[in-house]
């Protein structure tokens, strides 16, 4: 008999996943770039199972939103929103009258695996037909104890390692005869706990039939891991490199011109070291490439890794010019791929809590700003690699004033109109590349912003500053030789007079790496927006464009 309904249970939150199962259940969580969830309801639906079930309770809006009716995948997708979780069982139960009739599925949506649910179907059954699979460590599982003709002869549940029955694990996918429905008791209820063994005490045949697929349990983010593992390749080994590959849990290879430079950083993560970048970008266990070159590779590494299908993080500025970087664009969208780009600045202490400020009005429409960042160079400085054009592709607007126009777009919430700008060289011998840049810029919306950057700024200083109506916000210093990192609060009073000032300290600045990380990976893993992405790059450049064609025509421009 074919079957051709399924309940799968997607009510659960996952709290043991944290951040990442904050806003999603746990079934959306993506492995090998799509929903679990969506795999099952792909693999019943080739199994010619038309009508599915699916329970919620935490977060159930994405679920809804992204499977709809169940047209798009061929099926018929109805939902049971729990107020209170009903167990495993208890869900079913609710649902009984609608699998009274005919053989059915229960799957637990939360365990991944590319599952022929045709042949498990067909083969032969008890009352209940549990999959199984072995695991060498079941402490957190629950256990089968099976029989030579596959009959399972009782269930123990997350045993003490030494006092396992078996290793052979409940992999979540059971075959249903309608007769089992009288076993299930009202109200919560666990199949595990409260179903099985009572059918096992009432004789009831159960068997087990054995996967021939992988089983990937998705409870804690080790075992998300370990189904689908965030393979790093490392391009360029320098500082920022070795701080990003610091915060990565799987390095896969460590690619750097300077061979020894790549062993030394490769080593401590049992990574292959090599000299060609290709070479790292193509090795296949690699799902994530990470670009930290000087800026004339940034963007046909990127490109590479797209075309190879690997999500790309890629340093500021993301490309030399905006026709680079216009294609990369276009294909990470086409793939469906995260592209983000090294924007650390958004995720310092102090930028958050201005942001939070901003999003719940705490200064009103906001009117003008101001920035300046600078720091007074190196020794030997003009014979870096940031001083050769066709390398750096820009001067000190390029290096450290995109992280300025990223900022001002990304607090003000606007795109930029209009700029205006001077570039100059004073000091240091980088011609044609700037060491001074001013620049004006007019966002739609009407808010202004004056920003300066310098090499000739013979104390680093990092200052931001956002006027609203209501008040003021300033960020000054960024942790280190920037000073301490410091946010401001100016609250006008409604009838003016003497402001409130509140200040805060910020501690940690250098979090700001791991923040954008686990931002990055939540967008792999949840399907969330990509904070400071490859369009704010993009953005960030023809800004930057138009700044040098304001400067040579002494005009205000259009990016």
């Amino acid at each position: 008999m074919t079957v051709r309904k399924a309940l799968i249970l997607a009510a659960g939150q996952g709290s043991r996943l944290g951040r990442l199962t904050e806003r999603i259940p746990k079934p959306m969580l993506r492995v090998h770039n799509r929903p679990v969830l969506e795999t099952h309801v792909r693999r019943l639906a080739e199994a010619g199972v038309w009508n599915i079930w699916i329970n919620l309770h935490h977060a159930p809006g994405p679920i809804r939103e992204w499977f709809g009716d169940g047209s798009r995948f061929g099926v018929r997708i109805h939902y049971s929103e729990e107020e209170h979780l009903l167990g495993t069982s208890g869900a079913l139960r609710k649902l009984s009258g609608e699998f009274c009739s005919g053989l059915f599925f229960v799957v637990y949506g939360d365990n991944y695996m590319e599952l022929d649910y045709g042949a498990l179907g067909s083969g032969r059954r008890g009352l209940v037909t549990l999959l199984a699979h072995h695991r060498d460590y079941v402490a957190e599982s629950g256990v089968l104890e099976i029989a030579a003709d596959n009959r399972i002869l009782s269930f123990q549940e997350k045993p003490a390692p030494g006092t396992e029955l078996s290793h052979w694990v409940n992999a979540g996918v059971y075959v249903c005869q309608p007769a089992m429905l009288d076993y299930l008791p009202p109200g919560e209820s666990d199949f595990a706990r409260d179903v099985f063994p009572r059918m096992l005490q009432d004789r009831c045949e159960l068997y087990a039939s054995i996967s021939t697929v992988p089983v990937g349990p998705l409870d804690t983010k080790e075992m998300l891991e370990a189904t689908d593992p965030l393979w790093v390749a490392q391009i360029g080994a320098g500082k920022i490199g070795a701080r990003r590959a610091a915060l990565f849990s799987k390095v896969a290879v460590v690619a750097d011109i300077d061979t020894e430079r790549a062993s030394s950083l490769a080593a401590p993560y049992g990574a292959r070291a090599v000299s060609r970048w290709e070479e790292a970008v193509d090795d296949e266990r690699v799902r994530i490439v990470s670009v930290a070159t000087t800026n004339d590779l940034l963007a046909p590494v990127a490109r590479r890794a797209l075309e190879s299908g690997r999500h790309v993080l890629v340093e500021k500025p993301a490309a030399l010019r905006p026709s680079d970087l216009e294609p990369l664009a276009a294909l990470a969208r086409e793939r469906s791929l995260i592209y983000q780009a090294g924007f650390n600045y958004r995720f310092h202490p102090a930028i958050r809590k201005a942001r939070a400020l901003l999003d719940e009005g705490a200064i009103g429409r906001l009117l003008h700003g101001a920035a300046r960042h600078g720091h007074g160079g190196r020794l030997g400085l003009e014979n870096e690699w940031r001083a050769r054009p066709e390398l750096a592709g820009g001067g000190e607007l390029l290096d450290q004033g995109v992280h300025l126009i990223d900022l001002a777009r990304y607090l003000s919430g606007a795109e930029v109109a209009g700029v205006q700008a001077m570039l100059r060289t004073d000091f240091w011998p980088v011609q044609p590349l700037e060491d001074h840049a001013l620049v004006w810029l007019e966002f739609e919306g009407g808010a202004r912003f004056s920003i300066e950057v310098s090499l000739t700024q013979w104390k680093n200083l990092f200052y931001f500053e956002l006027v609203g109506e209501q008040g003021t916000i300033a960020v000054e210093g960024l942790g280190g030789s920037y000073g301490p990192e410091r946010l401001t609060l100016v609250r006008r009073p409604p009838q003016f007079g003497a402001p409130e000032v509140l200040t805060e300290t910020f501690d940690n600045p250098d979090q700001c790496w791991a923040e954008q990380w686990e931002a990055m990976e939540r967008a792999i893993r949840c399907g969330e927006p990509v904070n400071g992405g490859v369009s704010d790059a993009l953005a960030c450049l023809r800004v930057i464009e138009a700044c040098r064609r304001s400067s040579v025509e002494r005009r205000m421009v259009e990016p």
